[in-house]
Parts: structure tokens; sequence; C-alpha cells
């Protein structure tokens, strides 16, 4: 017998919304009239979709673990449907070994293994391109096995939502003038910006040397002049620029 162990993702948000709505019976009476409505929404990072949730429901789910996996039954207090229904969309995770439910455990782990940061996921993947997903990968990740898993999930993809436009756009223009190329390929400085990436894994055995560390913050957050407007008002200049050299922002070391 196969195990179906269960648990809550990590990466749900809970939301009340409160707001009027129109008063369906009132309006079959032929008047219009609003009414005061409530309802549990329930955001799974995992699914990008928002779902709506009853009280009673809401409070099953909340009564599900969500660091400790355990056997699934109905003395748990919820049916078989109900696990289901929740597992399909990413709230609850269901290790039962079929595919619709095993996407979301991939991916919970994958967000675990790249130190997500659990508000910068809920930005991220509610704010996305709805219905479109690809297989999240990450440098733990790679490998022929997930190269090709990659691959298969962009064919999906192109096959379903066709052939994405060329990514160099193209427009003829009788008269065109071209621009030249300059070669900077020893300049550090342009060099630097080639070599950008961004990273969520890191080497926690590796340390950062103060002095570099500080001239980093120098450069990016570090004060270069000011200029004072007014005896309460000092503006100050920075590498980044800033509306009204106002610069609202600090930098903390954790």
């Amino acid at each position: 017998m196969k195990s179906k162990k269960i648990k809550r993702s990590e990466f749900v948000f809970f939301y009340h919304k409160n707001g009027k709505t129109l008063d369906i019976q009132e309006l079959l009476k032929g008047k219009i009239q609003q009414i005061e409505s409530r309802k549990m929404l329930a955001f799974p990072v995992l699914n990008g979709e928002e779902i709506v949730v009853s009280d009673e429901e809401f409070e099953i789910l909340k009564s599900i673990s969500i660091t400790e996996w355990v056997e699934f039954n109905e003395n748990l207090g919820f049916t078989l449907e109900f696990l289901e229904k929740f597992a399909s969309v990413g709230i609850l995770l269901f290790d039962n070994g079929q595919e619709e439910f095993a996407q979301y455990i991939r991916k919970e782990d994958i967000l675990n293994k790249s130190k997500w940061n659990i508000y910068a996921a809920f930005f991220h993947y509610l704010t996305k391109w709805s219905k479109v997903d690809v297989e999240m990968v990450t440098e733990d990740y790679e490998g022929d096995d997930n190269m090709d898993l990659y691959e298969q999930g962009m064919d999906n993809i192109i096959k379903k939502n066709g052939v994405p436009p060329t990514h160099f756009h193209k427009i003829n223009f009788e008269n065109r003038t071209m621009l030249p190329l300059e070669d900077l390929s020893d300049d550090t400085y342009y060099q630097t910006i080639l070599k950008r990436k961004t990273s969520r894994i890191f080497n926690k055995n590796i340390s950062v040397k103060l002095e570099t560390l500080s001239t980093v913050l120098l450069y990016t957050f570090g004060c270069h002049g000011k200029y004072d407007m007014h005896k309460q008002l000092t503006l100050l200049h920075k590498t980044v620029p800033s509306g009204g050299s106002l610069h609202p922002t600090e930098a903390y070391i954790l």
C-alpha cells in the first residue's frame, strides 16, 4: 500500500477580504441593493492563483502542520476529497506518488533550498504571468535529467501558447544609422557589468573580507557628497539616483 503523507505548504498566505456586492435576491425582485460581503482567500505561492476558502475549510487547513509529514487517514478530521482539492492547488502537499501533487512538493523543496524569503516568493509568484509556468531549476538541481525536464516544460508551453516573438525585434527602415561598437574588452568596469548575475544560493563556508564589504557598501549606499539647501534640509550625493536626492534607503548588515 502506497504511503499517503501530507502537510501544509509553508508558502501560503490567507487573507480576509471585506467589501460590498449586489444582493442577488433583491436584484431578482428588480431592486439594486448592495450588501456587505466577506470571504477568505488563500494565496498559495506554489500555484500562483488566489483560492476562495470557506471558514470551515480554513479552520481545518490551519490545523495541519507545515513542518511535520503525517500519514493521511480520515480520523484527522477531513476527507480524501478535501485533501485532493487543496493538494491540487498547492495549499496542501500530498506525497502519494501522483505527478499532479508531486510537482508542488518539488517546488517547495526548491524554494527552501534556494533560501527564498517568503515575502519575496509571494510577490514574485503572485505577480508573474498568469497561467504560464516553467519548472524552477536552481544550481542544486542542475544536471541532464533536470535539463530534459526543463526542455520538456518549454516544449509544452510553446505547443500550448504558440511560438513566442523573436528575441530581436526587427523593423524595416530605408534610412538607418548603424551605431559603432566600441571594443571595451580590456575595460575592467564594463567587464564587471558583464559578469553580473543573480544568485539566491550562497556558500556559507566562504566569508567576505571586511575591507571588501566596506568597499561594496561605500560605492552602493555610501555618501560621496552633501549640499545644505536649508538649515533643516541636507541633500546627499550617492552613486545611485534618487528623486529629490532624498535617498530614503538604509543598508544594514545581517
